[in-house]
């Protein structure tokens, strides 16, 4: 089978073709878990029943959320961790844009299999990625959240990875301000802030962001990260990025 191409999806611009507010636009499938977009924009509100974990990651405006624990207030910038089997309840009171970062039902859930329900559902919880990752290191990848197989990191990228390989289940890396060059194989360009990189699994590729940039990537848990180069040891920085 022919190895699928990198992709650049605009987010903004796809939220033009979102027909009305609180309409969830799949926008990628990694298996265990998809990446979808939505627009958070009163004046109703938009009631939830979560089945599945989700991570929501406000890239505009602001919104409420009201859940277990209470009420949480999202800025841009922030990451919000939604338990399953909560009922929620989000509003906005201006037009936001909400990266969805979600648990897919299993086909064995469909026949009958439910994970075992938890003694105390846990409460919302709110991170601003923005602010965590200014204070550390180049490509020193924070956890953001994670999902069945997979985990959220963000970073602020500044200067250069070594050659990473991309690991089994793709590798998607969303630029929240800034600009993020790349370069694989056969393609090279630059993603700007409120863009998504779809790095398809087995691509290899180098991540560089001179004046920086304020990116999450989510791939495999345990997976290798792209760390930063080095003109000193650079081979050894390759067969960390590109091991297992």
């Amino acid at each position: 089978m022919a190895q699928r191409e990198l992709q650049v999806l605009d987010l903004v611009g796809i939220t033009s073709h979102i027909a009305a507010p609180y309409q969830v636009a799949p926008l990628v499938s990694l298996g265990t878990v998809d990446v979808a977009l939505v627009i958070c924009e009163g004046p109703r509100t938009w009631h939830r029943a979560l089945a599945r974990r989700e991570l929501a990651m406000v890239i505009e405006g602001v919104i409420t959320i009201s859940g277990p624990g209470g009420r949480v207030v999202a800025n841009e910038g922030d990451a919000v961790a939604l338990p399953p089997g909560a009922d929620i309840t989000v509003f906005s009171g201006m037009r936001s844009i909400v990266v969805l970062f979600r648990e897919l039902e299993l086909p064995a859930e469909v026949n009958g299999y439910h994970d075992p329900p938890s003694a105390a559902l846990p409460a919302i919880e709110r991170a601003n990625f923005a602010v965590v990752v200014k204070s550390g290191p180049a490509f020193g990848w924070q956890p953001a959240g994670q999902l069945r197989g997979y985990e959220a990191r963000a970073t602020r990228v500044t200067g250069e990875s070594a050659p990473y390989t991309a690991p089994h289940g793709s590798l998607v890396v969303l630029v929240y301000r800034g600009e993020l060059d790349y370069a694989a194989d056969r393609h090279a360009g630059t993603v700007v802030g409120s863009q998504l990189l779809v790095v398809p699994a087995g691509q290899r590729v180098v991540l560089s962001a001179p004046r920086g940039a304020t990116t999450v990537l989510l791939t495999r848990a345990g997976a290798p990260l792209p760390r930063l180069a080095t003109t000193a040891g650079r081979s050894g920085h390759d067969a960390q990025s590109d091991s297992g």
